[in-house]
Parts: C-alpha cells; sequence; structure tokens
C-alpha cells in the first residue's frame, strides 16, 4: 500500500499534467457537453473513520486510516451512469487490558461496490452527482489467540461535485457512507470516507459545442435597403459622369475643329477675284 505522501503526490502530478491541457480545450467557443454514451476509469485516494471501530473498554483504539482505491464505468448520458469499482478500507487497531495483560487486535477490510449516479451540471466544469449502491466487503479481525475472517453485503452511498479538467479528465471530490459495514463475527461499524479521485474517459466522440449567439443574422431584406445600397447607383453615375462629359467635349472640339478648317478653305476660294474680260469692236 502506498504512504499518504505518495498517493497525494502522484494525484497532484496527474492534476497538474491534465490542468495544462486545459487551455487547449478551451480554444473553442461555447459549451462541451456529453452527447454519446462512454466508458470511464480511474483511481481514489481518501481517509476513512470507523464510527465504531473499537469496543469502549479498549485502552487505546485508532479507527482512522489512508484508503486507496481504483473504479470504471459507463456513462449513458449527462445525467446518468453506473460504476463498479474496489477499495482498500484501511484498518483498525485497539489494545484491551485482557486477564491482566495488554493484547492488540487488528482489523481489516476491502471490498468490491456497484452503484448507479445520477449526475447534475451546474456549469460548463463542475457537476454534483450522488451514489447509491451495495458493497461486497472482506474483513478480517486478527488477535492473540485467533484470526477471524467473514464476509458479507452492506448498502453504500455518495454525494460530491465533479470538475471538468478537460475533455478526458475528470477530478472528484466525495463523501462517502458505509452502512453497518461488518457482522457479529468480526463486530460492525458505519464508515465515513472523504475521498479524492480521478477518472479519464476512453472511446467518447470529439466534443461537440453550443456555437453562443451573440450577433444577430444577416437579414437579406435589411441589405436591401441599406444606404450602401440604394445608392450604388448615383454613385457609379457619379464616377462614370466626368468620364462621359469628358467624352462630349472631345467630339465637340473635333467637330469645331473640323467647321474650323471646312470655313478657311471656303474662304480662300472665295477671296480669289476673276475680272470679266470685255470684248472691243
Amino acid at each position: 500500500m502506498f504512504t499518504n505522501s505518495k498517493k497525494i503526490l502522484f494525484l497532484i502530478l496527474i492534476l497538474s499534467y491534465t490542468k495544462s491541457d486545459y487551455a487547449l480545450s478551451n480554444q473553442y467557443e461555447g459549451t462541451p457537453f456529453v452527447t454519446s454514451e462512454y466508458f470511464y476509469f480511474g483511481a481514489k485516494i481518501g481517509n476513512i473513520r470507523y464510527q465504531h471501530g473499537c469496543q469502549d473498554w479498549a485502552i487505546s483504539c485508532d479507527k482512522r486510516d489512508n484508503v486507496i482505491g481504483l473504479f470504471a464505468g459507463h456513462q449513458f448520458n449527462k445525467y446518468f451512469a453506473v460504476e463498479f469499482g474496489y477499495a482498500d478500507l484501511g484498518e483498525v487497531k485497539a489494545n484491551y487490558n485482557e486477564y491482566g495483560s495488554v493484547n492488540s487486535y487488528r482489523a481489516t477490510m476491502n471490498g468490491f461496490d456497484f452503484g448507479f449516479l445520477a449526475l447534475y451540471p451546474i456549469s460548463t466544469e463542475f457537476s454534483v452527482f450522488a451514489k447509491a449502491g451495495v458493497l461486497r466487503w472482506y474483513g478480517e479481525n486478527k488477535g492473540p489467540f485467533n484470526t477471524v475472517k467473514s464476509n458479507d453485503w452492506s448498502t453504500t452511498g455518495n454525494v460530491g461535485f465533479q470538475y471538468h479538467l478537460n475533455e478526458s479528465w475528470r477530478a472528484r471530490l466525495s463523501y462517502q457512507i458505509i452502512d453497518d459495514l461488518g457482522n457479529d463475527e468480526l463486530g460492525s461499524s458505519n464508515a465515513h470516507i472523504a475521498w479524492l479521485s480521478i477518472s479519464y474517459k476512453m472511446g467518447q466522440n470529439p466534443p461537440h459545442y453550443r456555437v453562443s449567439q451573440t450577433s444577430k443574422p444577416i437579414n437579406q431584406h435589411n441589405i436591401s435597403k441599406s444606404p450602401m445600397a440604394t445608392n450604388t447607383q448615383p454613385i457609379l453615375n457619379k464616377i462614370s459622369s466626368p468620364i462621359s462629359q469628358r467624352s462630349s467635349n472631345e467630339k465637340i472640339a473635333v467637330s469645331d475643329n473640323l467647321d474650323r478648317q471646312h470655313r478657311q478653305k471656303n474662304s480662300r476660294e472665295t477671296s480669289t477675284v476673276i475680272s470679266p474680260q470685255i470684248e472691243i469692236k
């Protein structure tokens, strides 16, 4: 079993790695949402407290321990999922004064759980969830004279919230209660666990995004009535008018020049005087 410091360091490294990728997923505009089912798996660490871990006449009692687990699940949509997992539920240590001597006892627990999850998204990154299911537990109680082993079923429930690190990674913080963990042979107690977990999605489709409606759609009717559209022809007329005017002036100048040349020619012809010949008889 990992020590507590190694567990925490392991999760911190994973969280820091996945968080660095979150900026890439945020380059898209809109809100990511689940459109298809997918599988996921993860790991978790936590701390357990056995509510009635020792008898009242114990000399010393250590009923808290660190716990670790693995889990996998199938999410049908963004609201419902099923989950299966395994957890090492730690141990309880106690010392009792028996027959004039101090005897030590050590009880350990582990088990497999199955449950249904109901999730509700409260923002793009956060969801709250609740889980209810059953735990198949396996326990062992070692004392100075004998060892007792047993197994049975207990009901369990979780509540917590989930943080979306990016499109593939999720982190959870949750509280779990296991009702009546143990039996008459081993002794029984309610168990309270605080979990920190991380999970990875497998085989999901590429994410889809809701496009944010930040701009109004283009209205063709408004375009046809816009000042730019209505004033297009006058602007073209203004641009072409100087060109047309210059062409017209050039035509008039050429015509005037021709008329002037014709008049000069006629003037030269009329200026030549032919004197009449007078015949003298």
